[in-house]
């Protein structure tokens, strides 16, 4: 019996493979220069948008500006010739943008003519002062007081029911006219957005409005920047949120030098420019520099979104809870003024930047669980109004010119009952990284911040 023959099957298969196999190879190739060709795309976008970031840093010190550019595109491998920096805006609104344009060489489609193709990325980013947000406490503090406090350094804010003048902080009213508004306020933050006079859409003619625009604020009390003082006797209500936020904080996070790490005290001059520059694409929701400083990341948007509140309703009582509550916490009488061995409070090197405990930032990883929730978090962190002035009358409405960013160190024992009250704390020049409203740029700010805006 013959067998048949598959040697033409045989045959057929290698034809094929002969003519498929160019083939086959030249999608491989293709794919190989195309793959290439957008990772290049893509590091030249990554690019853009960290030599943006690392320039509006400086800003509005335009050849800082672009000194920290050439700095970042160096690192980047990008030379002097592959991108262009315009800086734009002047002093109210400064920007930077950015244009990266390189030449991608192929290696397989040369065949077909194709040596090279050029990519190109645009990126911009500007400098804002914070214009406001939810999740502020209702302290007013007198920008008299902000500029006598040296930033790092013990200070004690005053309230006195007889007459905000008597000190230099006041109660005021955002969520509401009750105790248990303010009270609430006070422990978590307010519910409602509130606004700076150099925020767009933040001005009594605009309010009350539809938000956020007309009108950039939507708190029940205020009027633009204008917001009403709480009259009465508030120490009560104080005391308790001072105790809530001591007592319901991380014990990682309860002391300032946990919390905040300044960069001059670590690294050198050239150490902390280079951090910066590596840091920049990182920053988001983790890093606090002083003005001028740093970047700091934000997502692309054109309207930022306010910081969530943590409104979980505040203690049921006015007792403060006993420093025992929280074993090997936070206690309710403030740190001692002297800084621990082995940290330093302040900066050093004159650098004034400042590094944020990721674990500890309020607006990222340290956030607090919405109600009923009570676990400790990063509550000792907060951002408060500054005003001009308390005005002439209890009741006169208070301006809110810009914010604060404070960490909380408690009250000494007996120094917050009857009608007065003194919490102590440190105030911190700051690049914050949060989602809150871009306020016009005000180089005296004490809270600022970077962006990407293209």
């Amino acid at each position: 019996m013959t067998m048949p023959s598959n040697k033409p099957e045989r045959g057929q298969v290698l034809l094929l493979s002969a003519i498929l196999l160019p083939i086959l190879l030249g999608m491989t190739a293709l794919a190989i220069d195309f793959g290439n060709y957008a990772a290049q795309r893509r590091h030249a976008q990554n690019t853009a948008d960290a030599i943006a970031l690392a320039a509006a840093k400086d800003l509005p010190d335009a050849p800082a500006a672009q000194a920290a550019a050439a700095s970042w595109a160096t690192k980047n491998g990008v030379s002097a010739g592959q991108y262009s920096l315009q800086v734009t805006g002047g002093s109210t609104t400064p920007q930077v943008h950015v244009t990266v344009a390189k030449q991608v060489k192929f290696n397989f489609i040369r065949v077909l003519g194709i040596d090279s193709k050029d990519v190109g990325a645009r990126a911009a980013a500007a400098k804002y002062s914070l214009g406001g947000s939810a999740g502020i406490v209702p302290w007013a503090v007198t920008q008299a007081m902000v500029d006598a406090s040296q930033p790092g350094a013990l200070v004690t804010m005053k309230y006195d029911a007889t007459g905000a003048n008597n000190g230099n902080f006041d109660a005021m009213r955002i969520d509401g006219n009750g105790a248990s508004d303010y009270g609430t306020a006070a422990a978590y933050g307010s519910t409602s957005v509130i606004c700076a006079a150099n925020t767009p859409n933040c001005a009594t003619g605009s309010c009350p409005g539809n938000f956020p625009s007309p009108c950039a604020e939507n708190a029940p009390e205020c009027d633009g920047p204008q917001c009403p003082p709480k009259t009465g006797n508030m120490v009560g209500d104080t005391r308790t949120a001072v105790d809530f936020r001591m007592d319901n904080t991380l014990e990682a996070c309860d002391t300032f030098d946990e919390v905040f790490t300044p960069l001059g005290a670590l690294l050198s001059p050239a150490e902390v420019a280079e951090w910066l520059a590596e840091t920049a694409p990182l920053a988001a929701g983790g890093w606090l520099f002083s003005p001028g400083d740093a970047p700091a990341a934000d997502p692309k948007t054109d309207t930022p979104t306010p910081v969530p509140p943590t409104n979980t309703p505040p203690p049921a009582t006015s007792t403060p809870v006993p420093p025992t509550s929280t074993p090997g916490g936070p206690t309710n009488t403030p740190a001692p003024t002297s800084t621990p061995a082995g940290a330093t409070a302040t900066p050093t090197s004159g650098s004034g930047i400042y590094s944020l405990n990721t674990d500890c930032n309020p607006w990222g990883a340290g956030a607090c669980e919405p109600a009923p929730s009570t676990v400790a978090c990063s509550r000792r962190v907060i951002i408060i109004p500054v005003v001009d002035s308390f005005g002439n009358g209890s009741s006169d409405p208070l301006t809110i010119q810009k914010f604060a960013l404070f960490f909380l160190e408690g009250y000494d024992a007996g120094r917050c009952t009857g009608n007065d009250c003194e919490i102590k704390g440190r105030f911190v020049n700051a690049n914050l990284t949060t989602g809150a409203l871009a306020g016009i740029y005000d180089a005296d700010a004490s809270v600022q911040f970077t962006k990407l805006i293209e």
